[in-house]
């Protein structure tokens, strides 16, 4: 069991922030993709993708 009163160390948030971030964009990215899919089974016009992930961040 951890111990509450050890506070991680700021490398660790860091890591951790960048693993959250990277699976909000994956999870993203999965649903898009699932509704588009639905929307082709329901048989609706459905044209390519309009959304563009882009990323923008720099690692120093």
């Amino acid at each position: 069991m951890l111990n509450p009163e050890v506070k991680p160390s700021l490398n660790v948030k860091e890591n951790l922030s960048r693993y959250e971030t990277m699976i909000d964009r994956q999870m993203t990215r999965a649903i898009h993709e699932l509704e588009r899919m639905q929307r082709i089974r329901k048989g609706e016009n459905t044209p390519a993708p309009l959304v563009i992930d882009l990323d923008v961040s720099q690692q120093s």
